[in-house]
């Protein structure tokens, strides 16, 4: 009996609450007041301006190529990396020994991750 009676109280409740309706939103007219102006000077400031221009790009040398470069220490050469080349490879083709591979990383401090050589990208070479 008990069972029947929260049964029929809880379909009662529903029941009310079905009946309820939310309430109407308040409508807004915002055409009584007539178009919006705005100040001239409005249109003429440019929120989005364009992006600055990207810094130029070195241009890379030939691969192997013996340029001095101005203003670094003398005997030092250009090599633009190859597609497949990494540091101890490069080292042993231009070098003939793996013991070269610290004067490389020495000249060329801004190389963060020698695992991530790029085809194109150029190193400065320590002399031979």
């Amino acid at each position: 009996m008990k069972v029947i009676a929260i049964l029929m109280a809880a379909f009662g409740m529903m029941v009310v609450l079905a009946g309820c309706e939310k309430p109407a939103e308040p409508q807004y007219n915002n055409t009584a007041q007539g178009p919006v102006s705005l100040p001239p000077d409005y249109y003429e400031e440019d929120l989005y301006p364009p992006p600055p221009p990207p810094p130029p790009t070195p241009t890379p040398q030939p691969s192997g190529s013996t340029v001095n470069t101005s203003g670094s220490t003398s005997g030092t050469w250009n090599y633009t990396v190859q597609r497949g080349d990494w540091l101890f490879k490069i080292s042993r083709d231009q070098y003939g020994t793996d013991t070269r591979v610290k004067d490389i990383k020495a000249l060329n401090p801004e190389i963060a991750n020698w695992d991530q050589l790029k085809p194109g990208q150029v190193l400065r070479m320590p002399a031979k």
